[in-house]
């Protein structure tokens, strides 16, 4: 993705069947933080770099519980993880332990001149 001139962008992953990871937006080149929060009341959103949609459960990714959220430091485009991620370059993957699941993401970005 191009660099954002936004200090910060937001969008909202929804995990609309549990087991089938979504792809969320191209993170913008300047982010050097992603802020994401759970909001659902009882289901927990898991998450990590991959290039398909397969399962993501506790066992392969990072969890986020319920209500809670992480604040993932992601440093420089360069030192993320690269390649094609079903289509959506440069981009995390969301699942979650039950259907219907949203995650609020936000990223900061730094000033680009």
């Amino acid at each position: 993705m191009a660099f954002s001139l936004d200090p910060t962008n937001g969008y909202t992953v929804t995990v609309a069947n549990s087991g089938t990871a979504v792809a969320g937006p191209a993170i913008p080149d300047n982010a050097h933080t992603i802020i994401i929060y759970n909001s659902h009341a009882s289901n927990d959103l898991f998450l990590r770099w991959q290039t398909a949609n397969t399962a993501i459960t506790s066992a392969n990714g990072t969890t986020i519980p319920a209500q809670t959220a992480l604040t993932l430091s992601i440093g420089c485009r360069s030192q993320r993880p690269q390649g094609d991620t079903g289509g959506v370059a440069n981009a995390l993957w969301y699942d979650a332990s039950g259907n219907g699941t949203a995650a609020f993401v936000t990223t900061v970005n730094g000033i680009v001149t």
